[in-house]
């Protein structure tokens, strides 16, 4: 098994165990199910991939903090696993906003730390996702990506 395939399966399995023992404290309303579907590359230069099909999960853990989870190909057409937390303190009726902390595989190291601003439009049961990734070398540029969930 390789290192990155271990580190990921690694990080999901702690989420999905802390996702477990605070799974009381959450009301069943705070889990969605999540399909990553698009980004925008603001260097149009190069040749990104911008149809980023994936499926993933969020699980609320307290009223501000969900543990999230999921597969994308990612803007170099590789698989990436991700697993980390969703932070939105910011709420203005259906939306609200915050910063997503993970951990993702695909990109330059076996696991990447990424720290996304995100933007979240969430009805009673369809919902959306908007993180926004500042460039911060060549390898990260300025991307936006777009999830669409359904909340059961």
């Amino acid at each position: 098994m390789s290192l990155d395939k271990f580190a990921a399966g690694a990080i999901i399995g702690v989420l999905i165990g802390l996702a477990a023992a605070y799974s009381g404290k959450a009301r069943a309303a705070d889990t969605w199910i999540s399909a990553t579907v698009a980004s925008y590359h603001f260097d149009r230069t190069v040749d990104h991939n911008e149809h980023n099909w994936g499926l993933g999960f969020e699980h609320g853990l307290s009223g501000n903090w969900r543990v999230v989870g999921g597969y994308y190909r990612n803007s170099y057409a590789k698989r990436t696993v991700y697993a980390g937390f969703l932070w939105l303190p910011l709420h203005d009726g259906n939306l609200h906003a915050g910063l997503t902390l993970a951990g993702a595989t695909g990109y330059t190291n076996p696991v990447d730390p990424i720290v996304l601003p995100t933007i979240a439009w969430e009805g009673k049961t369809l919902g959306a996702n908007l993180g926004v990734m500042p460039a911060l070398n060549k390898k990260i540029v300025n991307v936006i990506g777009l999830q669409l969930k359904v909340r059961f």
